[in-house]
């Protein structure tokens, strides 16, 4: 489910983010939402390296270098790229939230 937000952003972000919307045939919004994603995926591995976020950052490469070679890159190719980033992002956070609250009783427990 989708909420609304609203998000100030810098002129020049709001730049990018049309370009790619433009580019990869996205809403405004949705461009956003892949761009947070890739971030939190990425932060949350970053945070606990065990939290492996590598496949779905190569599949990113795969879709951008094949979008750039201007090979066809289908619409069903894309949503599906899409859709796993959302499933593994939410998978990456709720085990980042997690290892947070792991943390947080350790930390309790060694005071």
């Amino acid at each position: 489910m989708l909420k609304r937000n609203q998000v100030l952003l810098n002129d020049w972000l709001v730049d990018i983010i049309k370009n790619m919307s433009k580019k990869y045939d996205l809403s405004f919004s949705e461009v956003i939402r892949v761009f947070l994603c890739l971030q939190i995926g990425k932060m949350s591995s970053y945070a606990y390296p065990d939290l492996d976020f590598k496949y779905v950052i190569n599949k990113t490469k795969r879709i951008i270098k094949k979008k750039n070679s201007k090979e066809p890159l289908s619409t069903e190719e894309l949503r599906t790229a899409i859709s796993e980033l959302y499933f593994e992002t939410r998978k990456a956070a709720e085990m980042w939230h997690e290892k947070e609250k792991e943390a947080k009783k350790e930390k309790k427990k060694s005071k």
